[in-house]
């Protein structure tokens, strides 16, 4: 129960540290301190900094699927899967909203986010069918 209350509140510190840097680039931009696109550039690098640590915390935690009779490996390998294309969304999502014009950014980041998704939703797709069905697979995951 410890645990639950602890991430609980490290999720709204985190929460809370976004919204306060998120309110704290509009007041600068509206006092003319900062151009319009750093805002969005900020606000997008936060995003992907948010990416990087959802992806580097994912693999670390492991819980038993209810209704779904698997090997925590396999539960495991798709974590660590996840993770992994979390984390490269974030540093690719970071990386063009601080180097590309921002309607570029826009576009590009689409393109990274999207198939990212699809892949970790795919993934769990086969994890659960594997799963359910109980196929066994020649690597053991």
């Amino acid at each position: 129960m410890k645990d639950r209350r602890m991430s609980l509140r490290n999720h709204m510190i985190g929460a809370g540290l976004f919204l306060l840097v998120t309110i704290a680039l509009v007041a600068a931009r509206r006092a003319g301190a900062i151009a319009p696109d750093i805002v969005e550039r900020g606000v997008n690098v936060m995003i992907g900094l948010y990416f990087i640590i959802i992806g580097n915390y994912m693999p670390k935690t492991i819980e038993k699927k209810h209704g779904v009779a698997c090997r925590p490996s396999r539960v495991q390998s798709l974590q660590r899967f996840s993770g992994w294309i979390f984390v490269i969304m974030g540093f690719v999502y970071a990386g063009a909203a601080l180097l590309l014009p921002v309607e570029q950014a826009e576009t590009f980041t689409k393109f990274v986010l999207i198939p990212g998704v699809v892949l970790v939703m795919g993934r769990m797709a086969w994890v659960w069918f594997t799963c359910k069905r109980g196929v066994s697979t020649s690597t053991g995951v």
